[in-house]
């Protein structure tokens, strides 16, 4: 007996598929038994009645002659269309005399396959298995019975082409394939066993060369390339060798079951006696308990990954496939973080497998921050050990439900498994179970110590205690108390390299913007660095096709938070219940009242008031503590410190912009206190993109502003030198950075990204009144707020007006970089960088001139490119080019070099076509300043690098470049100054030609080492 057949069957992975070969044996070789018999007999039926002549009968023959499946078909339309076209009941009477007068004379075989415990479909016609056992008869277009079958609930045998009993369900015409194949339900149906499901076929013949059964098949083939189940064929001694070649390229095992078809029945009770052992269901069907608990518990799981969704549907990955495992770690994630970024290498601070936790006698004490993921991981853990440990079934128990009675927990989780559907009797004592006991507080202390001795108590079960960072000292105390070996493990956070993992698999070719977009979005929003949110985040971005700058973090955190109120939960109906818009109604309104409070949070009565004047108002029926508990449950509220806050700053903000757009007052509001209120205006302009209103506030702003009268010497001219006319390529750098004379250090990194920025959750509202801070920060604040909203109010005002507010900004984004340059905060901030990059170069004896220019250099850049960042960041956006164009061809982008840098700022950040064109303008009218001569320049360098020759702009980036150049250069006349040039363009083709050579040579020697 083949293993993998009955480990399949035991699985209750298996579903049988019948054949006419069962059928022919049951009747002992009745005509009607197989398809080409039931074709002959209604030919002969037709040519008796005169319903049709010879020659047609002749014409029909030679089809069914020829033995293929394309020309049954063909010969069983010919058929099934006449008894058709003579009406309903001529139709039915023909599948009646012939199909169902059938006889049943050996049903020894059909007893046999219909007494074994698992799901059976068809693609006969008859019914001599039911006839031969208790089971009923379900077809195609029964879907919802036919989902019973598939999932052990049901001993009806699955008719997958009809039942001639109910002639709308017949399969045999080319229209009725065409029926089939269209119906998404069946196919949906056959999809699913095809995925999930080994196949057993028997009798099966040619059947599975017919239109339906073929692209199933090759649906097969392309959706599972590597199989992880396998499917099989039981046939004859005699058949093997021939159906194993037949099936060489198929997931498809032929297995004999002896040298005659009579063998057939012995053989299944072999399988049968295998299986005695297993237990029954209600139907007599395998019932696994522990499978079925299990696959309840993965399915609630599924639902947390809706990535996983859309590619297990769209592209056929199963879930672990797109599932990011949890990150693991020893030591908090601080800690973790800090041996990377320290320069050290502490071998004991590494990643974790859970794998390794999952069959250990400890507890193991689950520790994560708030956001970080701590539920889900305690769920995972404890499915992964059910998988691993399959006598296991997973449980999930939430601490804070305890009762205050002498077992909390022992009895918390006799109720949960009840409630999963454990058949545990009243006095039974609990199974052996992989056990995830969240939200555990050492806090609440008789239920905390009678968890405890609950907890000690679970022997035999794989057991996961979550609790929050800062209380798993003394949770552990607790434990050890009792006599409890812990092993501590901390839920870290994602990593680029894991964001860019997940990113792969759901967009293989757009995988690194797919990344970055879900980065900036974590960035900007401050959201927590969580499988889910990653997943949920990917799901977002690939459902709108909007990877990258396409959408707006305002929208996509609009979308992410609608799925956490639940759009798109086939549960949610208005009528009965609060759909996710009425949810996030009560939300919006929610948030007005935190403004109106000036508050972060509210206590949890005063919370409770709010929601129910807010629901007694719209006139809802709800319960205000069950609509709040229901926020809390979906994570967009939380409670921190016995106060209900928005989980996240950035939810607070969002759901106040959205009451602003429906009430204008609570707008004002807002705008009354534009860097107070900065976050919630910036999403208003964001979700509101047509209020002249903001246009009107933001003009008031930047008119207040005070600037230097100084500028910074960044903005100086320096001395031209005379023109070089040796080979530039001699004093390059690799990458052609030596081009822009400066000096190239490269200073240390982190060794990810994602490590330097913190997902901690800033407050809604500044903790200091906005009055107080420094100017520079309301300066770069309010330049900031109005660049975002004039780039989002792109169906507000008219261009005139936007070139003029994009003018004023241009200016101020320049006069930032003074600013910068002179404030005494900076100069700090600037001071501590560099002692840490000399303390990276060494002591002072080894610290030489190119590290000391290095420094002077980066004073220099650092406030230019902050600049560069803001303006990338706020204002960048292609809706505002015809105003750029506008300053442009005007001159204005030229009259003072802030805003001409500024200008030049925007074009490269937007790099529309075209946009080196107008470069060129700017730089025509502008002196030989040190940033333009170095940070403009090499950003046109870099952009001259990155492009090629196909490129629309290539040309006049390199004329941008010769510009620049030209200026920092005093010619003895304009003959020299041409020469000069030709030479700087020529020097500059050679040497990106010889780069590019080199770039191709290195990819193709590590084409050829992979």
């Amino acid at each position: 007996m083949d293993e993998g057949l009955l480990e399949a069957i035991r699985t209750q992975s298996a579903v049988m598929i019948i054949g006419t070969g069962l059928s022919v044996g049951a009747s002992e070789g009745a005509v009607c038994a197989n398809w080409a018999g039931l074709i002959e007999v209604g030919i002969e039926q037709l040519l008796a009645s005169g319903v049709k002549d010879e020659e047609w009968a002749e014409t029909v023959r030679a089809m069914i002659a020829r033995g293929e499946t394309s020309f049954m078909v063909q010969a069983a339309t010919q058929v099934g269309d006449t008894f058709k076209s003579l009406g309903d009941v001529a139709y039915a009477k023909w599948l009646h005399e012939t199909i169902g007068n059938l006889p049943l004379i050996n049903a020894s075989t059909a007893t046999a396959i219909a007494a074994l415990p698992i799901p059976i479909l068809t693609t006969n016609y008859d019914s001599l298995i039911e006839q031969s056992s208790d089971r009923g008869s379900t077809t195609w277009e029964q879907a919802g019975e036919m989902q019973q079958i598939l999932a052990n609930r049901s001993r009806s045998i699955g008719h997958l082409h009809g039942i001639w009993d109910h002639p709308s369900s017949i399969i045999l015409t080319s229209e009725d394939y065409g029926r089939l194949l269209g119906s998404e339900s069946a196919q949906a149906i056959q999809h699913a066993f095809g995925a999930s499901k080994s196949s057993i076929y028997v009798g099966v013949g040619g059947g599975l060369s017919d239109p339906n059964f073929s692209r199933f098949l090759d649906w097969q083939r392309d959706k599972f390339p590597n199989p992880g189940l396998r499917d099989y064929r039981l046939c004859t001694d005699s058949e093997l060798s021939e159906l194993q070649a037949a099936h060489i390229a198929d997931n498809i095992i032929p297995i004999s079951y002896g040298q005659s078809h009579t063998d057939l029945a012995a053989f299944v009770g072999e399988i049968q006696a295998h299986l005695s052992d297993m237990a029954r269901s209600d139907v007599g069907l395998l019932f696994d308990p522990v499978g079925e608990v299990r696959a309840e518990f993965a399915a609630a799981l599924r639902e947390d990954v809706i990535l996983g969704q859309s590619l297990e549907v769209d592209r056929g990955l199963a879930l672990d496939e797109v599932l990011l495992p949890p990150i693991l770690l020893p030591v908090p994630n601080a800690q973790y973080v800090a041996s990377k970024t320290s320069g050290q290498e502490v071998e004991s601070i590494e990643r974790l497998e859970m794998s390794a936790d999952l069959q250990t006698n400890e507890i193991i004490l689950l520790v994560g921050e708030e956001g970080s993921g701590l539920t889900f991981t305690a769920r995972l853990m404890s499915l992964r050990a059910s998988q691993m440990l399959p006598l296991l079934a997973p449980v999930y128990f939430n601490f804070t439900e305890s009762r205050i009675e002498l077992r909390p927990i022992l009895n918390g989780l006799r109720r949960a498994v009840r409630e999963v559907g454990w058949p545990l009797g009243k006095n039974d004592d609990l199974p052996p179970l992989a056990i995830a006991i969240d939200d555990f507080s050492p806090y609440v202390q008789k239920v905390s110590d009678r968890g405890v001795a609950d907890i000690a108590k679970l022997r035999g079960s794989f057991v996961v205690v979550a609790c929050k960072q800062g209380t798993e000292e003394d949770v552990k105390r607790k434990l050890a108390a009792a006599g409890i070996s812990v092993r501590v493990r901390y839920v870290g956070k994602l990593e680029r390299s894991d964001i860019e993992h997940l990113a792969k698999i759901a967009a293989p070719g757009q995988f690194a913007a797919l990344a970055n977009a879900v980065i900036d979005l974590l960035r900007s929003e401050h959201l927590p660095r969580t499988p889910f949110t990653v997943s949920q985040l990917l799901y977002i971005l690939m459902s709108a096709g909007s990877i990258g700058s396409n959408a707006s973090t305002t929208s996509v955190l609009d979308e992410y938070v609608a799925l956490l109120l639940g759009r798109g939960d086939p549960h949610d109906d208005a009528r009965i219940g609060l759909d996710h818009e009425q949810r996030m109604a009560i939300l919006e309104r929610l948030a007005e009242k935190f403004v109106e409070l000036d508050k972060a949070g509210m206590a949890e009565s005063t919370a409770v008031a709010a929601v129910e004047q807010i629901i007694e108002t719209l006139g809802w029926p709800e319960s205000a503590m069950d609509v709040l508990q229901n926020f809390l449950d979906r994570r967009v509220l939380t409670k921190r410190s016995g106060y209900v806050v928005f989980a996240r700053s950035s939810y607070l903000h969002l759901f106040a912009a959205k009451q602003a757009k429906k009430s204008i007052t609570f707008r004002d509001r807002l705008l009354a206190r534009p860097l107070y209120y900065v976050s919630a205006i910036t999403d208003y302009a964001s979700l509101n993109r047509h209020d002249d209103v903001l246009l009107d506030r933001i003009e008031q702003l930047l008119g207040e502003l005070k600037w230097s009268e100084e500028r910074s010497e960044v903005f100086a001219e320096i001395e031209p030198s005379e023109p070089s006319f040796e080979e530039i390529e001699e004093s390059a750098g690799e990458d052609g950075s030596q081009l822009s004379q400066g000096t190239q250090v490269e200073p240390p990194s982190a060794s990810d990204s994602l490590d330097v920025f913190s997902d901690d959750d800033p407050p809604p509202f500044p903790v200091s009144n906005e009055e107080d801070e420094p100017r520079l920060w309301k300066q770069i604040q309010t330049v900031d707020l109005c660049s975002r909203i004039l780039r989002d109010a792109d169906q507000a005002g008219d261009v005139d007006r936007k070139k003029s507010i994009l003018g004023t900004l241009m200016h101020q984004w320049g006069d930032i970089i003074t600013e910068l340059d002179a404030d005494e905060s900076f100069q700090e901030l600037f001071a501590g960088i560099a002692e840490g990059l000399r303390a990276q170069f060494g002591d002072d004896t080894q610290v030489g001139q190119a590290e000391r220019d290095f420094l002077d250099d980066l004073h220099k850049i650092l406030p230019a490119a902050i600049a560069f960042g803001g303006i990338t960041e706020t204002l960048a956006s292609r809706k505002l080019l015809k105003s750029m164009s506008r300053l442009v061809d005007s001159g204005e982008a030229a009259v003072e070099p802030e805003t001409a840098v500024a200008s030049i700022f925007f074009l490269i950040a937007v790099s529309e076509s075209g946009w080196a064109t107008q470069v060129k303008k700017i730089l025509k009218n502008q002196t030989n300043t040190w940033i333009i001569r170095n940070f403009v320049f090499s950003l046109l360098l870099s952009a001259y690098f990155g492009s090629d020759a196909s490129n629309a702009d290539d040309v006049p980036i390199l004329e941008a470049l010769v510009e620049v150049l030209a200026h920092s250069h005093k010619y003895a006349d304009e003959p020299e100054k041409a020469r000069h040039s030709r030479l700087i363009r020529s020097n500059m083709q050679a040497f990106r030609a010889t780069q590019r050579n080199k770039e191709r040579s290195q990819a193709a020697i590590a084409n050829r080492s992979d």
